[in-house]
């Protein structure tokens, strides 16, 4: 993962899920909050700037799998 990034990651404390697309994630996709949350704790963590949809906020996505091997994408904000 590039340098930046993982600095990025090392300054957060907790993940927040906005109300709206926990529900989303599960119903769209059947994937849970803590699911999503798993992939930031293995390795390898692919981490890049969403510069596509990155508008009125900085977006970042992720890839990586989850405990049970699911493999899953995410976008993510930093606060």
């Amino acid at each position: 993962m590039d340098e930046k990034y993982k600095k990025l990651l090392l300054e957060c404390t907790c993940l927040e899920w906005d109300e709206g697309n926990r529900d989303k994630n599960w119903i769209k996709h059947k994937v849970t909050s803590s699911e999503c949350e798993q992939m930031f704790f293995n390795q390898p963590l692919i981490v890049n700037l969403d510069e596509k949809h990155s508008r009125g906020e900085i977006r970042y996505y992720a890839l990586r799998h989850t405990d049970l091997n699911r493999k899953l994408f995410i976008v993510f904000t930093k606060n």
